[in-house]
């Protein structure tokens, strides 16, 4: 099991049996999303949290 929790408020927002589960549940979750360009000038985007997320592994 993984779990996607917040770094500020320890909220729990995902948690699912893979860690690609976990990031294909945060996309449906938060579909907002940002582009920017890198420093290539390529396009990319990036999606927007609520804060900053971090991934575990739960034993």
């Amino acid at each position: 099991m993984y779990r996607a929790w917040g770094v500020e408020t320890g909220k729990t927002y995902v948690e699912a049996e893979t860690q690609e589960d976990v990031w294909k549940m945060l996309l449906i979750k938060f579909p907002t999303y940002t582009k920017f360009k890198d420093k290539r000038g390529q396009v990319r985007a990036s999606a927007i949290y609520p804060e900053a997320l971090k991934i575990t592994k739960l034993n």
